[in-house]
């Protein structure tokens, strides 16, 4: 009767047998192992595979895993990456059986440092800097849609930066759950500008927005287009105020002749 450490696990009743300078361990409980040894432990490169399925192929230091290594488990998961005294620390990439991948740093086994993380669920891909498994910070995310560059949302949906949508168009602001929502400056794939309070995405009140014509408008935008009263500027400098509805013109309230004119409202 025989009891070896193998990372804190005492085996009983094994088999050790020599093939050239490796061994091999049979445990029927515990597990079983194929590699290099050194003062009765495991040392070096080796396999350790465990009854409930999980394999570890690769560096073992006086009984732990250490340096570099593989390891899968039955589930699906899989690591491969750096180890240090038996724990998942350093660099690794990670495959999760939800079909999640992260590619980063970790301290036991918790992401913590640079890292990207490829979300399977909603095609998102989140890299920056990790702190107890959470991303901390300037953050870059990427879905099929956009690409937002900017401070990680708060427990609330809330922040701020710059999403480049996939058309050209480009967003400089506030958002919610990555909608345009806040004090913002949207610039159009024709250069279109539109800035003001925005409000779930295509609403703006206190609008200013700038067409590629060199038109002028100031109010409100619903589904980005004119709605209520607004203001208008044409590139000739004349001035007119006018009702929308939804972008259609529904009636022009005062035309000054010049830009000193003070308006006098007519309704037509």
């Amino acid at each position: 009767m025989y009891k070896w450490p193998v990372a804190g696990v005492y085996m009983n009743n094994f088999i050790r047998r020599l093939f050239g300078r490796f061994y091999s361990v049979n445990h029927s409980d515990v597990l079983s192992y194929q590699g290099s040894w050194r003062r009765g432990m495991f040392h070096g490169r080796g396999v350790l595979q465990y009854k409930y399925g999980g394999v570890y192929e690769g560096d073992f230091k006086f009984g732990v895993k250490h340096g570099f290594g593989i390891f899968n488990s039955a589930s699906g998961f899989q690591y491969a990456g750096e180890w240090a005294n038996g724990e998942q620390t350093g660099s690794a990439k990670i495959f999760y059986k939800n079909g999640d991948t992260y590619h980063g740093l970790l301290k036991n086994g918790v992401r913590s440092g640079f890292g990207e993380l490829f979300e399977k669920s909603s095609q998102r891909t989140f890299k920056g800097s990790w702190q107890n498994g959470t991303l901390t910070g300037d953050v870059q995310i990427a879905s099929n849609d956009w690409k937002f560059s900017g401070t990680f949302p708060d427990q609330h949906g809330r922040t701020s930066g710059t999403i480049t949508y996939t058309d050209g168009a480009k967003y400089v602001g506030e958002l919610l759950h990555f909608t345009r929502h806040g004090i913002g400056k949207y610039t159009s794939k024709s250069s279109n500008l539109i800035s003001g309070c925005w409000v779930n995405d295509t609403s703006v009140h206190y609008a200013t927005s700038t067409d590629d014509q060199g038109v002028r408008w100031y109010g409100t935008l619903e589904n980005l287009k004119p709605h209520g009263f607004m203001k208008v500027r044409l590139p000739n400098g004349q001035n007119y105020d006018g009702v929308w509805d939804n972008g259609s013109l529904q009636r022009v309230l005062s035309v000054p002749k010049t830009i000193n004119a003070k308006p006098v409202y007519h309704i037509h």
